[in-house]
């Protein structure tokens, strides 16, 4: 399959043919029906650890809001139902909330092995949505939990990582999607210096594996 990159940006976080086809089509591609459903299938059938994430996230936050009160939690990533608002604990400890969530049956996307609709109680809460960008319900899923657990992980670290580059003597100045800017003078440190301090995990991402690239210049640039 030749766009592997669209393939897994979309099945990593439980997309199908829907999400398939809009990011496919940023990249000029027209791909069958057929052809994505293959795909899907044996990228989901190589990876049966991210889909167990999806369904147990999926499960735990079903469960917390379904009992008010009570942690549930999986693979570091807890979620409780405190007032209006489900909240979901990092392993940083940092908090996401969810307003006004709650349990709605909605009808899934695909239809069962005979052809009837398929329903699930899912969690429902208010929030921006990403397509219409307008204040609204929203729906959770498991491919949902696990972006936004994924994405604010990887923020926690960059923002840790900020801090190291900081106190090691290289200046800030800006950050764009998972890329560190720093304006240090002419001949202070090193790019290898750099990667090394931006791969330093906090306490709590001990084990992650985790990579760093890095490059020099005199203004910045995408590389």
């Amino acid at each position: 399959f030749t766009c592997s990159g669209v393939l897994v940006h979309n099945c990593g976080y439980q997309g199908a043919i829907g999400a398939f086809k809009s990011m496919a089509k940023n990249y000029g591609m027209v791909v069958p029906d057929a052809e994505i459903k293959e795909a899907v299938k044996a990228w989901r059938e190589s990876r049966p650890q991210t889909v167990a994430l999806w369904k147990m996230l999926e499960r735990a936050a079903v469960e917390a809001v379904q009992k008010p009160g009570v942690m549930t939690e999986y693979n570091g990533i807890r979620f409780k139902k405190v007032g209006k608002f489900l909240l979901m604990r990092l392993p940083s400890n940092r908090l996401l909330y969810y307003f006004d969530a709650h349990i709605e049956q909605k009808a899934m996307p695909w239809l069962d092995d005979d052809g009837n609709p398929v329903f699930k109680d899912v969690v429902a809460y208010w929030g921006v949505d990403s397509k219409t960008k307008k204040w609204q319900v929203c729906y959770g899923y498991g491919g949902l939990w696990t972006e936004n657990a994924v994405q604010a992980i990887a923020r926690d670290l960059m923002a840790a990582a900020m801090l190291n580059l900081e106190a090691a003597g290289y200046p800030v100045v800006l950050s764009v999607h998972d890329e560190v800017l720093a304006d240090v003078p002419e001949g202070h440190g090193s790019v290898e210096d750099f990667e090394k301090i931006m791969c330093t995990l906090p306490e709590w991402a001990a084990g992650l594996p985790v990579n760093a690239e890095g490059w020099q210049g005199a203004r910045y640039a995408k590389k």
